[in-house]
């Protein structure tokens, strides 16, 4: 079966800390205790492991949601139920202190909140929190799928919500969203006024096997959903539709999973984030307007089986590092975890990447040149939330006929840029 050709890949992606656990085992040789992880979780908190780490700004706090939590000791109603945490650093380059809530963020009509069923993207307007959760988890064929998005509202910094409506049981299941106001392009296709504010939201259906739609509504008709309307466009000719099942994909990606858009300043683009199967790993498209034009080829923002070493098997980005190689392949680490049953620890079953969510507070770069983004990316085993950086220059976003595209910097240019932003930071 023929995959997709490997595209462009960033060479210097890197995790800096594991932000969850108690435990960050990457290196150790296995004797004594394991080096300690920076929020260490499960003795703070009482949180083993976690994934996710969504996140955006809240009364001058970065707030994080992550997924599916397990708890020491926790009951079966406690199982995979969320968690919340906000920092006040300033800094991401060594690491980021999180504070957690000792409660989980429920929503108070008792909407589903366990495994599959979790937080998806939020922003802060008026003193309030509005959050889109996954709910309705099914499987067909031993596949695990979420049934529809919800949009909430919580009135005391996240501790818990109430339910404003049903958002989508189609495309917009999974979703992204970023706050903006019009410009005279967008004002003039969606009959509004110049500068008015409003929130995009991108969107996914099946889960991990849907193209990526958007969406926009008037940040004052939030709540009612009023002026909801979704991109229909094709090719060059760009329209708006009442009816979601009239959106079109962005670009050409039809199996894509946790996803992550953010506006970077640095860039003047959105960047779309996500995990994808084909070809596997973390992935990039990237446009200057919500709707595009959208790259038509993706860039490879980390590939956690890439090999430093081409002949060393243990020598991966991720893989053998700070993901596990399963022990029936080769033994290569020491990171697996015993995190679905104490004790038991998982020798055998291989890590992997998701959920690349972008914490765009921390975002540095120079206008027009490059930038340096810091994500979060969950990993299956161990079951955990990382923390990622990398360095985007504008070869790797200007779209088709743009100065500069489809160049790769090369490798001591990029040393220079790390440096930069070394000295930024």
């Amino acid at each position: 079966m023929l995959g997709e050709p490997y595209p462009k890949r960033l060479p210097n992606t890197r995790k800096i800390v594991q932000l969850t656990g108690e435990f960050d085992r990457q290196g150790w040789n296995g004797e004594g205790t394991p080096p300690f992880a920076y929020n260490r979780t499960e003795s703070r908190y009482g949180l083993r492991g976690m994934d996710l780490g969504v996140s955006f700004m809240h009364k001058n706090r970065v707030y994080f949601l992550f997924g599916d939590t397990w708890r020491v000791n926790q009951s079966s109603a406690e199982q995979d139920l969320d968690s919340i945490a906000f920092c006040t650093d300033t800094d991401a380059a060594g690491g980021l202190s999180l504070t957690f809530y000792k409660q989980p963020p429920l929503i108070r009509q008792g909407i589903p909140q366990h495994g599959f069923e979790v937080p998806l993207d939020g922003l802060s307007m008026n003193g309030f929190m509005y959050v889109f959760f996954s709910t309705d988890h099914f499987q067909v064929n031993g596949n695990d799928l979420m049934g529809r998005s919800v949009l909430t509202r919580s009135d005391n910094d996240g501790y818990d919500y109430d339910l404003l409506y049903e958002f989508s049981r189609g495309k917009f299941i999974n979703v992204s969203v970023e706050e903006g106001n019009l410009d005279a392009s967008g004002a003039e296709m969606l009959g509004l006024q110049i500068n008015t504010p409003v929130l995009w939201i991108w969107g996914t259906g099946r889960y991990r096997s849907s193209s990526v739609y958007l969406a926009v509504v008037p940040l004052n008709g939030l709540e009612t959903k009023n002026g909801l309307r979704y991109f229909a466009g094709h090719g060059n000719q760009v329209w708006w539709s009442n009816n979601e099942a009239d959106a079109s994909a962005l670009f050409c990606a039809g199996d894509v999973g946790e996803l992550s858009v953010r506006w970077n300043p640095f860039l003047r683009r959105y960047l779309a984030l996500f995990n994808s199967g084909n070809p596997r790993g973390i992935l990039m498209h990237s446009s200057p307007t919500p709707w595009g034009p959208w790259s038509s080829a993706p860039v490879m923002v980390f590939d956690a089986g890439f090999r430093e070493q081409p002949d060393n098997p243990c020598s991966g980005a991720g893989y053998g590092r700070f993901m596990h190689i399963a022990w029936n392949q080769m033994v290569c680490d020491r990171v697996q975890d015993d995190m679905f049953s104490p004790g038991n620890f998982r020798d055998n079953e291989f890590g992997g990447e998701y959920g690349p969510y972008q914490v765009t507070r921390y975002a540095t770069g120079v206008e027009g040149q490059w930038s340096q983004i810091y994500f979060t990316m969950s990993t299956w085993n161990p079951y955990q939330s990382m923390l990622m950086t990398t360095i985007i220059t504008s070869e790797f976003v200007n779209t088709p006929g743009e100065i500069g595209a489809g160049v790769i910097t090369a490798p001591n240019k990029l040393s220079q840029l790390w440096q930069a932003a070394a000295r930024h930071d």
